[in-house]
């Protein structure tokens, strides 16, 4: 059987889709099964996706795991939702009981099969998404670089004056970080999206590199602000937010080489990053302590990928939500400043439901600036449980892979398949209409007057 799943699924796409339908068949007659359920369940997880992913990427030979959102989704969906399970499953940590986690990666197996389902249709029905920021237009590659680079100073300028603003070199530093998360949770000035500006900064000077000389100064400053998002921020998902899509930009444009053991080494350090090794590390630093942590905050699901499901969980388990707000129409007019929400919505901007879980599930976290994210699985079930999930997670993989077929948009998407995994919708959305906002932006300046006798390149 190992063997088999290693070989590609067949030769023809109905056979790959046959051998999926298979699988998912004897995947819900296993799920029925009362002895080691556990354990079925997070093999049955695992089959599926493995399935996808091999189906999807036959079906779509332009793309691969590194630039398909759909494939990046559905890769780390997984990871997150096995990570908690697998630890129980071996007793290395007791945050739930076992009867619990059977109970809520149920609501995750419905959510995989429900996104599976939503691609496939896009997929059947040849939905073709069109990058509405591009068109057949030629564009200049000195003006994409110079907004670029432009927009990329003024978000880097004011990355430096919000944390000036918010108290300088004391919420500065990884030693700092919880200072810094009080801080941002009690201003009252207006947040300023300056890690979407660097995001679209970097991307649009990616697609606008002519020379060596350029691309290894882009790497020099790509790197040098990825250190400082650790060493001065501590946040990993600055660091990937911020090289996700240049980097796979450059993937696919052949400037960057990828050989097998290249792809083996990447996606252990995506992986190391998620795991504890990045918290005890950044925990260290923070109280000036050695790493001999105990055991159990050595767990996989220590890291990264194991709260998001203990969130979903707590979600499943409770039957009210004083004062949350988990609407998709909120989340969408989130991006709005609370004075226009207001006027708009005629009542006050609900916290993101981040900060409203925390809140409400850990009081004492919340006052002293900390936050645990939040998670798409709760989120659609606290929007009509079960057919909640249904819904959004086949409307979800509908969209992901008609986004894959989109010449640009599609890479600036890549770290919110990662990050969505751990976040509100509200977050999301609010983060992706900037970085359109911004890219049309530097789209736009591309295009204007006649194009330079410099580099060019015509959109096909």
């Amino acid at each position: 059987m190992n063997a088999w799943l290693l070989k590609p699924l067949g030769a023809r796409w109905k056979t790959a889709l046959l051998t999926l339908f298979v699988i998912i068949l004897v995947s819900i007659c296993s799920i029925l099964l009362f002895a080691h359920i556990l354990l079925t369940q997070i093999t049955v997880f695992c089959l599926v996706n493995i399935a996808f992913i091999r189906l999807y990427l036959k079906l779509n030979p332009a793309l691969n795991a590194f630039t398909s959102v759909t494939v990046l989704f559905s890769f780390f969906f997984l990871i997150y939702g096995i990570a908690l399970p697998m630890d129980t499953l071996f007793q290395n940590i007791n945050l739930i009981q076992s009867d619990e986690v059977i109970g809520t990666f149920k609501a995750y197996l419905a959510a995989n099969l429900c996104f599976v389902a939503g691609v496939l249709v896009s997929q059947f029905l040849k939905v073709r998404g069109k990058d509405k920021l591009v068109s057949d237009t030629p564009i200049d590659l000195l003006k994409i670089q110079a907004a670029a680079i432009g927009l990329l100073l003024i978000g880097l300028t004011l990355m430096v004056y919000d944390q000036f603003r918010l108290g300088g070199f004391d919420v500065i530093g990884v030693e700092n970080r919880m200072n810094n998360f009080v801080a941002q949770r009690q201003s009252t000035n207006l947040a300023i999206p300056w890690k979407i500006m660097i995001t679209a900064g970097f991307f649009g000077w990616s697609i606008s590199v002519c020379s060596k000389k350029q691309l290894y100064l882009l790497y020099f400053t790509l790197i040098s602000v990825c250190l400082f998002y650790f060493f001065g921020l501590g946040s990993r998902s600055l660091i990937l937010m911020t090289i996700l899509p240049t980097f796979a930009w450059l993937v696919n444009q052949r400037k960057i080489k990828l050989t097998s053991m290249r792809k083996v080494i990447l996606v252990g350090i995506v992986l190391a990053m998620m795991s504890p090794i990045f918290n005890n590390v950044r925990q260290s630093i923070i109280e000036n302590k050695s790493m001999d942590s105990p055991k159990q905050s050595w767990s996989f699901s220590e890291g990264e990928t194991g709260t998001a499901f203990e969130i979903t969980n707590d979600i499943l388990t409770t039957s009210i939500y004083p004062n949350a707000d988990p609407s998709y129409l909120t989340a969408v007019l989130y991006f709005l400043p609370s004075s226009i929400y207001k006027f708009f919505i005629d009542h006050e901007k609900p916290l993101n439901m981040g900060d409203w879980y925390v809140s409400y599930f850990h009081p004492y976290l919340y006052q002293h600036g900390g936050g645990m994210g939040f998670s798409p699985v709760a989120q659609a079930w606290m929007n009509g449980e079960w057919w909640g999930i249904f819904g959004v997670f086949i409307i979800l993989g509908f969209i992901l892979c008609s986004l894959d077929r989109t010449l640009h948009i599609h890479y600036l998407v890549l770290p919110f398949a990662i990050w969505f995994q751990r976040s509100s919708f509200h977050s999301v959305m609010t983060d992706f209409i900037f970085i359109l906002i911004f890219y049309s932006f530097i789209r736009f300046v591309g295009t204007l007057g006649q194009v330079s006798k410099k580099p060019k390149y015509k959109i096909q």
